[in-house]
């Protein structure tokens, strides 16, 4: 379902309907539409933003850690690797961020 919804809005975004600030509520709603409809499910526009903003924040947080320098990539396992201490450096800066 997520793949599906990912793809609609990408669709909305390549015919150039997407604004600079987001994905407008119209297009929500056509997107929560198409879900339904594939899906049998009752969700709502609100429910895809929701969804679209968890999303952006897996895809940032994945981000932040492949510009990390010591990052790594497994093929066999589709991962993003650090070493043991690259990987404590990084708990360590992200806990003292949050405190």
């Amino acid at each position: 379902m997520s793949s599906f919804m990912l793809t609609h809005l990408a669709g909305v975004v390549s015919d150039g309907t997407r604004t600079s600030i987001g994905v407008k509520k119209v297009h929500l709603n056509a997107c929560a539409r198409a879900v339904n409809e594939k899906f049998s499910t009752n969700r709502t526009g609100e429910q895809i933003k929701n969804h679209l903003k968890t999303w952006q924040r897996s895809y940032a947080k994945i981000n932040r850690l492949r510009r990390l320098s010591a990052a790594g990539w497994d093929e066999k396992k589709f991962i993003i690797t650090l070493d043991p201490e690259h990987y404590n450096d990084h708990i360590k800066v992200i806990i003292n961020d949050c405190a």
